[in-house]
């Protein structure tokens, strides 16, 4: 799967957000001027689950989970949990089986991650899921 991929179709089905990057880092992503750089979308791998193997252990569903920070004015992040949802609910990967829905099973699918004067750090998470014989993912 291929994150840049979906970086683009962030890209291509948004119009709000003054940057969408990929972040790998495991902490909060580093913002140097909230004022002049947001609002911003970054996209995160999160985790990846996968089921007991099919019996004879030849195939598993796998579940990969992403976030998506939002960092903006409160008062935008309404606004903004809309566009993203509106843009990347049911986008397929190649080679999955499912698009990306938002997560659900324990925790939150959204959430507040952080707060600094007027400005938000919010998360959605979204997974796909796709069976695999390939046991190196």
């Amino acid at each position: 799967m291929s994150l840049e991929a979906l970086r683009l179709h962030a890209v291509q089905n948004t119009s709000s957000f003054l940057s969408v990057t990929i972040e790998t880092e495991k902490e909060e992503p580093a913002i140097g001027d909230l004022e002049q750089e947001t609002p911003l979308l970054l996209i995160t791998p999160v985790a990846d689950f996968a089921s007991d193997p099919d019996r004879g252990g030849c195939s598993q569903e796998v579940t990969e989970e992403f976030a998506f920070w939002i960092v903006c004015k409160g008062e935008q992040l309404r606004a903004l949990k809309k566009e993203l949802r509106d843009a990347v609910l049911g986008f397929q990967f190649e080679q999955t089986d499912t698009g990306l829905a938002l997560a659900h099973e324990g925790g939150p699918a959204g959430q507040v991650m952080k707060l600094e004067g007027e400005f938000v750090w919010w998360t959605d998470r979204y997974w796909s899921r796709h069976h695999t014989t390939d046991f190196n993912f």
